[in-house]
């Protein structure tokens, strides 16, 4: 699953995805049933989702989705006040999906193997993942 791009459910509109290869679906409308359906008749080729909880969790695997980000993992730069769940929290969590996990918060690509071992399949990350211009 390296490279894929995905647009957040928050920014979809519903209209052609392109250049996106799916939708990655906030843990907000992880309930959104006609927005899930929705989604799957766009033709994305993937679904993901935002979980941080149980609860998020059994909502992704009802949904169906192709893999998921449990997080905040570790402290983040991009939500300063999220209170980090921990490795072993989420190695508890990743046993419930259905689907592959990915570590995220305080992630890099220099701590895959590190996340594997807690049952992760990789990280994705917002800060250390993307180069923004200023």
């Amino acid at each position: 699953m390296k490279g894929i791009v995905l647009v957040n459910s928050a920014s979809y509109d519903g209209t052609d995805l392109a250049p996106f290869h799916g939708v990655h679906l906030t843990s907000k409308d992880l309930s959104d049933k006609a927005l899930i359906q929705s989604i799957r008749h766009s033709g994305a080729q993937f679904l993901a989702a935002s979980c941080h909880n149980e609860q998020e969790i059994e909502l992704a695997n009802q949904a169906g989705c192709d893999f998921i980000t449990i997080s905040p993992v570790e402290a983040t730069n991009s939500h300063p006040d999220a209170t980090p769940i921990g490795w072993q929290h989420f190695a508890e969590l990743s046993k419930l999906a259905n689907m592959p996990t990915f570590a995220l918060g305080g992630q890099s690509t220099h701590n895959v193997e590190h996340a594997q071992s807690y049952g992760a399949h990789g990280v994705a990350g917002v800060s250390d993942f993307w180069q923004v211009e200023k």
